[in-house]
Formats: C-alpha cells, structure tokens, sequence
C-alpha cells in the first residue's frame, strides 16, 4: 500500500477513536466519592444534563443507553428555558457499610424537582418537592429541597434529578452532597 494510503487510513482510524471516545465521555458523569462523615461537597462539576423540553421523558426512558448518551456537561444554569431537565449523579461510596448523604439543591423556587435512586430490584425511589407544596410535603422540611439518599456499600449508583422549569424565572442548582 502506498505511504499517502497508510497515511490517510491512519488519520481517519485516529479521528474515529477520538470522536466515539469524546461522545462516550460527554455521556457519562464523573464519579463522586463519598465515605462515611465527609463534608459538604460541591457536585455540580461532576453531573451531564440533558433538557426535555417537551416534559415527555420518564426514569425508564432516561434509563436506556440511546437516552443517556444525549446527556452532556453544561452548567446547570436554566435560564428562562421551559421544560424539564434531567440531571445525572454518579456516586460511589468506598465504605463497607451504607452512608447516607443529603443531596441539597440550594433552591426552593422551582416547580417541582424529582430525585430518582436506583434499589437493589433494578427499578427507582422517587422522592418529590415543590416550590407550591408546603414544607411538610419534603423528603426534609427545609427551604431549599433535600433529598436523602442511601449509598449501598462499596458500590457506585446512579442518580437522577428531574428539575422542571416554566421559563418565567432564571433557574439554577447548586448541588451539594
């Protein structure tokens, strides 16, 4: 094979391992470690969001790879968007004993925020908060939404978030685990 041949086959062979590598890359979070009686910890650098404008998708929709792979790294800076916005953890606990940890959204206007932690059958824990419920109604009465969430041991699981917005107020989260 001539030398420019080899050459192209490897520049085209080096663009295809690059590129499936980045689209893999944006699909996935970065991890979260947490042990035990650790501090507050920012998370908001280790999550990839993906916008549903039209607030048809479900968790066993976000569940499936054609789904997550659409999921990528950006603020989580709403703006005047409407729509729902899926947000997805991954957090792993080094411990050999479940830890339970409060995840804080450092908001408490939105409409309606969702939280979604995978159980041992395969299916999800929904917990559910709402700018228009009172207190009472919280996984944790308090003025930001908190969510607990329990961490099996020595295992990484995957979190969601379903933050819905109606694009009336600029919207962000802020959070922290």
């Amino acid at each position: 094979m001539p030398i420019h041949l080899r050459m192209l086959t490897l520049v085209f062979t080096l663009v295809i391992t690059l590129a499936s590598q980045t689209s893999v890359a944006a699909a996935e979070p970065d991890l979260v470690s947490v042990q035990g009686e650790t501090g507050w910890q920012r998370v908001n650098d280790y999550v990839v969001t993906l916008h549903d404008p039209t607030n048809q998708l479900q968790i066993s929709d976000i569940a499936k790879v054609d789904i997550r792979n659409n999921f990528a790294q950006v603020p989580l800076e709403f703006g005047n968007q409407a729509g729902t916005f899926w947000i997805h953890l991954r957090v792993h606990n080094h411990e050999d004993k479940a830890v339970i940890r409060w995840l804080d959204t450092n908001n408490r206007f939105l409409p309606e925020i969702e939280v979604f932690s995978p159980r041992a059958d395969g299916q999800y824990d929904r917990q559910l908060a709402s700018g228009g419920k009172s207190f009472k109604y919280r996984p944790l009465p308090f003025a930001n939404f908190v969510f607990q969430l329990n961490i099996p041991p020595l295992q990484t699981v995957d979190i969601y978030i379903r933050a819905q917005t109606l694009g009336i107020l600029r919207h962000s989260l802020e959070l922290t685990l």
